[in-house]
């Protein structure tokens, strides 16, 4: 299994904090922001951080070796914690 799942133009994941499954550009034919990553579906790293808007919660979050690292200012559960990515 993997962390997230992915196609030429977008990964995507679950989020553990807000339970919404976020999605993010790697392609630049693509729409912006575009994101690079290792391109490693077991232990997947962003460069860069996400910051997804849901109607419910704010998240804010970097992706390092498998792990969701949520900043402080999230207004979900999970705000200024890790948690390993589980797999999908």
């Amino acid at each position: 299994m993997s962390k997230v799942t992915h196609d030429e133009n977008t990964v995507r994941f679950v989020c553990l904090g807000c339970g919404q499954r976020h999605a993010f550009n790697v392609c630049a034919n693509h729409q912006e922001p575009v994101y690079r990553w290792n391109e490693n579906s077991q232990s997947p790293t962003i460069y860069g951080t996400l910051q997804l808007d849901t109607d419910e919660y704010q998240c804010h979050l970097a992706i390092r070796a498998g792990v969701l690292q949520f900043l402080s200012y999230c207004t979900h559960r999970l705000a200024g914690h890790s948690e390993k990515m589980r797999d999908e």
